[in-house]
């Protein structure tokens, strides 16, 4: 009787686990990596369009290479590629247009010079950096077009390009382009490199950019001689203001 009193034991208590399936633990959540904006010196970054370069208005603005560069610049559409250099303090910073032709800027010691864009005949000039507000070009940090970036924007793991990027997702207010209302809601996706933690794509609404990086080898920056004239030519200036009689 205690036999049998023993086997009605075991199997109630073995029984159970024939019919339970082990749990299987939980993975860990994956933890967002978030982009570094700025980046260390003697670095080049280039921000090359993807999207936007194909349609008819596109084409037409392409042809039209007499129009002045500020045009160009104000208008998005018409950019090929954003290439900026850091070394030390300095930058440059190279749009270049659908139509092929480039504008060159600077930010050299104390001097702001925007180069002759495509189309202009008028000179490069050099203004004093910090009497003059700086351009859109000209951005603090670095990659400040990602500070919006935040964990909760993140989405998943998602590989572009053969790289293995986390990829965020958000809506942001922005002013709007054709002035209706005050602010519309645009939406932004961002993929960050998830080793090196550098951007690799941004979307704003349908405008798609892709990034590419020399880290720390870039050339040293050497200011072209017409940039320095500039800057002969402004000190020229503010010394023979300083002389006039008062």
């Amino acid at each position: 009787m205690n036999r049998l009193i023993k086997l009605l034991a075991v199997i109630y208590f073995l029984l159970p686990l024939g019919f339970v399936q082990q749990a299987k633990p939980e993975k860990d959540p994956i933890a967002p990596v978030l982009p570094s904006l700025d980046l260390p010196d003697r670095s080049q970054w280039i921000k090359t369009r993807v999207t936007n370069t194909g349609d008819a208005s596109s084409k037409e603005q392409a042809k039209d290479s007499n129009k002045e560069a500020g045009e160009g610049v104000a208008n998005p559409f018409r950019i090929k590629t954003i290439s900026s250099t850091k070394s030390g303090e300095n930058r440059r910073v190279i749009v270049t247009f659908l139509n092929g032709k480039q504008a060159e800027h600077w930010l050299f010691e104390d001097y702001l010079i925007q180069g002759r864009v495509p189309g202009s005949k008028s000179p490069v000039k050099a203004q004093l950096r910090g009497h003059t507000e700086l351009p859109d070009w000209i951005q603090s940090p670095d990659l400040v077009e990602f500070a919006w970036l935040k964990a909760k924007h993140f989405v998943s793991l998602a590989p572009i390009n053969g790289t293995q990027a986390h990829y965020f997702k958000g809506q942001l207010l922005m002013p709007d382009p054709e002035g209706i209302v005050e602010h519309i809601a645009v939406e932004k996706e961002a993929w960050i490199d998830s080793k090196r933690r550098l951007p690799l794509r941004i979307k704003v609404g349908n405008d798609v950019w892709d990034y590419s990086y020399k880290i720390g080898n870039a050339a040293f920056l050497s200011i072209s001689n017409e940039a320095r004239a500039s800057i002969a030519a402004l000190k020229k200036e503010i010394k023979k203001s300083h002389n006039v009689p008062r």
